[in-house]
């Protein structure tokens, strides 16, 4: 009896533990906001091209370039930009094609969000 107390318990806890994780195939996360590393490409006055270079937490393929625009839901707004510089995307998406950007952060040499 105490053996199938164990057993059971084990099983409500991973159970527990696995509706809890967070996804790791490139879903949307539980807000609804995707994210991905990317390099800038090519700078305009009112988007980027971004080519991805790890795609995190979006369904963005690596090596995908897109147009993101500059106009960002966060109150700080989009950082200067320069062809180059690695950046972190904050999206939602339909279709593969970026909907709402919500932020774009620098990165540090580390792949750290400046914020």
């Amino acid at each position: 009896m105490k053996r199938m107390s164990v057993f059971l318990l084990s099983l409500v806890l991973l159970f527990t533990l696995a509706g809890c994780s967070g996804t790791s195939d490139g879903e949307e996360n539980i807000n609804g906001a995707q994210y991905f590393n990317g390099v800038v490409v090519e700078v305009s006055d009112t988007d980027i091209l971004v080519k991805c270079e790890d795609k995190l937490e979006s369904s963005i393929d690596e090596g995908k370039e897109l147009t993101i625009p500059l106009d960002v839901v966060s109150a700080d707004g989009a950082p200067e930009l320069q062809e180059g510089d690695k950046i972190r995307v904050v999206f939602s998406s339909g279709d593969e094609q970026v909907e709402v950007v919500y932020a774009i952060y620098l990165l540090d040499e580390n792949g750290t969000p400046i914020k």
